[in-house]
């Protein structure tokens, strides 16, 4: 039975995962966080109530 021997399809499910990682991996690094939570640099700007007008 043609399915049980390894030598065809292993080394191309090998090379498919090692891509599929080095693909993922790289954009997994280079994302950015643009708030990240420790980090105060600037002042929080006062938030204005608004009202309803027949309060």
């Amino acid at each position: 039975m043609p399915q049980l021997d390894p030598a065809p399809w292993f080394p191309v499910l090998i090379l498919a995962w090692a891509s599929l990682l080095i693909i993922v991996c790289a954009l997994v690094v280079t994302h950015t966080y643009p708030d990240l939570p420790g980090q105060k640099t600037a002042k929080m700007p006062t938030k204005k109530h608004w009202a309803w007008p027949w309060q």
